[in-house]
């Protein structure tokens, strides 16, 4: 099969809550703005270190630095990190309202790099993680760096101008709501019964890379608009992947 189907489910993790305090603030001065963000190393277990990047979506766009760690994608990740106890830094960057995280590409990539390096974590296996506008960068990225992320997660997006080729590298798993029509064509979704056209591209995109011999997954959240598949998309079954499968 070209695409994996997966049910809706929400994911129950642990319920030990970390607060906006509990992060660490700091800014990066890149080259087209000035990057807030937010991190904390989870060292419950020893060994190998990675470094979870997540970009968030619009909504936690602006410069106060908090916003994005609001987001149940981050909320989700964190949680199942101190549940299986893994030895992660978790990296949360906020972008300015005005700019996207595409335009904001080579800020982020310097950003990670230039974390890692200060944090003694430059060789750690860099896992990006991105929610719709986040999404879109972290297509960006992969498409733009194959070497750089380890592995990536998508949602709640549609890939555009991407080159199948250059995501052999990088494991990616495409993560799409059955509803989620928000950035869509009205006609497209009224032709396609209110069922979301992103469905069609994301699949388009998994099927290009399996064909090339990459590894690309694709999961349609059953039911969900953009939002909740916002909300429940890093399910555990995910995670799994993204930290315990070689």
């Amino acid at each position: 099969m070209a695409a994996l189907f997966l049910a809706f489910s929400v994911c129950s993790f642990a319920e030990e809550k970390v607060s906006t305090d509990d992060f660490t603030a700091a800014q990066f001065q890149g080259k087209k703005a000035v990057i807030p963000y937010r991190y904390k190393h989870f060292d419950s277990a020893s060994g190998e270190v990675a470094l979870f990047v997540f970009l968030h979506g619009n909504s936690a766009s602006g410069t106060d630095n908090k916003k994005q760690l609001e987001k149940d994608t981050l909320l989700n990740a964190v949680s199942y990190i101190q549940k299986q106890q893994l030895n992660v830094f978790v990296l949360a960057p906020q972008s300015p309202s005005e700019l996207s995280w595409t335009a904001l590409g080579d800020d982020v990539k310097s950003l990670v790099e230039t974390f890692a390096k200060e944090h003694g974590a430059a060789s750690a296996r860099i896992f990006l993680v991105g929610e719709s506008k986040g999404a879109v960068g972290v297509w960006s990225l992969v498409n733009r760096y194959p070497d750089f992320a380890s592995k990536a997660v998508a949602m709640a997006t549609s890939p555009k101008n991407i080159d199948a080729k250059k995501l052999v590298k990088t494991p990616i798993y495409a993560i799409v709501g059955e509803l989620d029509t928000v950035g869509s064509n009205k006609k497209e979704v009224e032709e396609n019964g209110g069922i979301s056209p992103k469905i069609k591209a994301n699949s388009e995109i998994v099927a290009k890379v399996q064909k090339l011999g990459g590894e690309a997954h694709l999961k349609i959240v059953e039911g969900a608009d953009h939002y909740e598949t916002c909300r429940v998309g890093l399910s555990s079954d995910v995670l799994d992947w993204l930290f315990l499968a070689q």
